[in-house]
């Protein structure tokens, strides 16, 4: 009888981007490490490991960091367009 192989750890190292690992750290963080793993399908003491995990903590800070840092650029420009719309909109007809 064949038994199954359980995959390595090394396999599954990669298998979540770490900024998936840091959005669901800051997930459970909000709604509870249960909650958070029942909605993304894993289980909370992964969760819990990538938390832990010195290397992991410092890949999710910087990749919220590059998140928050798109999301001000884009707002910024969402910001600029909205303006000029006003503009438009405001001016007096000739």
């Amino acid at each position: 009888m064949k038994s199954k192989s359980k995959p390595n750890q090394k396999s599954n190292a990669g298998r979540y981007s770490a900024e998936f690992i840091g959005r669901a750290i800051g997930l459970a963080q909000t709604i509870g490490y249960t909650a958070a793993a029942r909605q993304l399908g894993i289980h909370a003491t992964q969760i819990h490991r990538w938390e832990k995990s010195p290397a992991g903590t410092k890949k999710s800070e910087s990749n919220d960091v590059a998140f928050l840092r798109k999301e001000v650029e884009r707002l910024s420009e969402e910001l600029e367009f909205l303006k000029k719309a006003e503009a438009y909109f405001n001016r007096k007809p000739e």
